[in-house]
């Protein structure tokens, strides 16, 4: 519940459950410290139970209730997360993903460089040399 790196904050479940409810995502941009620190984010986290699964339950299942001020529940219950082996996220996600992390890349990588990645990545057993990948996101 008090997470104070982005790897304790990638496997603190309050956390998680309360940056997906605010921001909508989980991306590599809502691990930054600030992002982290959000007033609303921690708020939010202070009011989140975690129950252990049973057992025998299925390793990437889940359930998530939400109980609102005036007693009425919403819930949901997810066998395969996506992003999971069961739900990959395929290329659109896959892309998403990748494009959140290129923008906090220490060192800009152009849009150019980018969608060049991108289309050697689909067509991989296309490409004649692999290390061409490092030279697209390595900074020009």
């Amino acid at each position: 519940w008090n997470q104070r790196t982005a790897i304790e904050a990638q496997f603190s479940l309050p956390f998680c459950v309360a940056t997906a409810a605010v921001s909508g995502r989980l991306m590599a941009k809502e691990l930054l410290p600030d992002e982290m620190a959000r007033p609303d984010i921690r708020s939010l986290m202070t009011r989140i139970k975690a129950h252990k699964r049973p057992a025998d339950t299925e390793t990437f299942s889940g359930s998530v209730a939400i109980v609102t001020k005036s007693g009425k529940e919403y819930r949901t219950e997810v066998d395969h997360p996506y992003g999971s082996p069961g739900n990959p996220l395929g290329w659109a996600g896959e892309t998403e993903k990748f494009r959140n992390c290129c923008a906090l890349s220490a060192r800009p990588i152009s849009e150019k460089n980018i969608e060049a990645t991108i289309d050697a990545c689909r067509n991989l057993e296309k490409l004649d040399d692999v290390s061409k990948l490092i030279d697209l996101v390595v900074a020009q």
